[in-house]
């Protein structure tokens, strides 16, 4: 009978680091190797040089891991599962729910960088081929980093299902590679993902089991009543604001976690964080402003403590970008009676302030005001002492503006909220100037829509 191939996860320390070897002798249960990852080195991130077409073939999108396919989806999912959850535990049809650690710890998912890096920096990537029996092996720094090697001599399945015969499943030996990096060491438990062997054509190490969940949770503790939970979170692609719902927010002093949309350098922290946010709702809600430099991936909340404890699950995020129709301002004069003396800079785009131009130099005697009527509709007409309406009364009016003018060009900035209910609303704008001694002049007009 042909003896199939295993390959052992052997834990060595070269500068701790933990490799894939040839078979040895089994441990009692899960073993430690006598260190921990600080919160401020949970993110993990991938160099794609993998040569192997097989790790990268994975093209198909999952709502659950936003903007990344192929082996960085593969490594995403290997780690995560020593987390709590993320977003609905879906992704993997060999398991119910990705994230089964259950204890106060999170990885942080933060793309793709340039390089290896060191061994602080938190990086997985392939290295040409290995000795022996080695399929992957894991350098440790302890609590300021680690850095993770796949040999390149092997041929890896990105998945998303079975591991075809032959071939080695990413996502479970990243599994095991993370579960070093994150403090442990080899399992005696033959169905743990730290046993020290992997099979090719086998995805069984991709669920941590029980002995796996006991070793973390003596490294970090079980998950705490109070620890911080995403269930949540909705973006508004206007004002490019996101709103967490979740529990146990602190009150203050909250950041938030995005995956960067750029591929970072090898050093340095690549967490993008907007910091000092307030939550509401007794602690149940986060909004934060998400900056551009923030791209698909995940997000995660740090509450205001220390502690294991104090970061969230991960959650799904993608920053769509928003659709809609354009602004748009067209010039509007009727018959032609009215002087043209309204104008505007840019037409009215939603979460940015119009700017209108009133030129109030032509005003009889001098104008002590200019303003703005805006209704919903337009008109030709009727002709007042004033000069020809060239906005419809009896339709619905939006505002009047009115500022002090300064007998020449009167700027009116009008603020244009950034809500999608607005989109496309349409409308007629007419200037006019006024004083007291000499009335009202009406402007020419603009038709606008409000846009993008």
């Amino acid at each position: 009978m042909r003896l199939q191939l295993r390959l052992l996860l052997a834990a060595c320390l070269l500068s701790t680091a933990a490799f894939l070897l040839a078979p040895a002798r089994s441990a009692p249960a899960f073993s430690k190797l006598g260190g921990d990852l600080a919160v401020a080195e949970r993110s993990f991130r991938v160099f794609d040089n993998f040569a192997d077409a097989q790790s990268n073939d994975n093209q198909t999108a999952d709502a659950n891991f936003p903007g990344f396919f192929g082996l960085e989806m593969a490594i995403w999912k290997g780690t995560i599962e020593w987390g709590t959850g993320h977003g609905d535990g879906s992704g993997d049809s060999t398991q119910a729910f990705l994230g089964s650690g259950n204890a106060d710890f999170e990885p942080a998912w933060m793309g793709n960088t340039n390089g290896v890096g060191t061994t602080v920096d938190n990086i997985v990537s392939a290295i040409g081929s290995c000795g022996g029996g080695t399929l992957a092996f894991t350098e440790s720094s302890f609590s300021i980093g680690w850095r993770i090697r796949f040999c390149d001599n092997r041929t890896w399945a990105d998945g998303p299902g079975n591991t075809p015969s032959g071939q080695f499943d990413l996502q479970g030996v990243m599994a095991h590679e993370y579960g070093h990096a994150l403090g442990l060491g080899h399992s005696g438990d033959g169905g743990a993902t730290m046993f020290p062997s992997a099979n090719s054509g086998s995805e069984s190490e991709r669920s941590i089991n029980n002995d796996d969940i006991a070793g973390l949770q003596c490294i970090y503790g079980p998950r705490s009543a109070d620890k911080p939970t995403i269930t949540a979170a909705v973006f508004e692609p206007i004002a490019r604001t996101l709103t967490i719902s979740g529990n146990f927010f602190t009150s203050n002093d909250n950041d938030v976690w995005f995956t960067p949309a750029a591929i970072t350098q090898t050093n340095g922290d690549p967490r993008v964080i907007v910091r000092g946010l307030n939550s509401s709702g007794g602690g149940s809600q986060i909004t934060v402003q998400v900056p551009i430099e923030a791209g698909p991936g995940a997000i995660h909340v740090r509450i205001g403590e220390t502690g294991h404890h104090s970061l969230s699950n991960s959650w799904p995020f993608e920053p769509v970008d928003p659709t809609g129709p354009l602004a748009t301002a067209t010039f509007f004069n009727g018959s032609g009676i009215n002087p043209t003396c309204m104008g505007s800079t840019a037409p009215p785009v939603l979460g940015t302030n119009w700017e209108v131009v009133i030129n109030a130099a032509g005003h009889p005697g001098g104008a002590g005001f200019s303003g703005l009527l805006i209704f919903s509709d337009s008109s030709i007409g009727p002709t007042i002492p004033a000069g020809e309406l060239l906005v419809d009364l009896s339709s619905t009016h939006f505002q009047t503006a009115i500022v002090a003018s300064g007998g020449s060009i009167d700027t009116i900035s009008l603020p244009i909220p950034a809500q999608a209910g607005l989109l496309g609303r349409m409308g007629t704008a007419q200037g006019f100037t006024f004083s007291l001694a000499g009335g009202a002049v009406l402007c020419n007009a603009e038709m606008v829509t409000l846009g993008l």
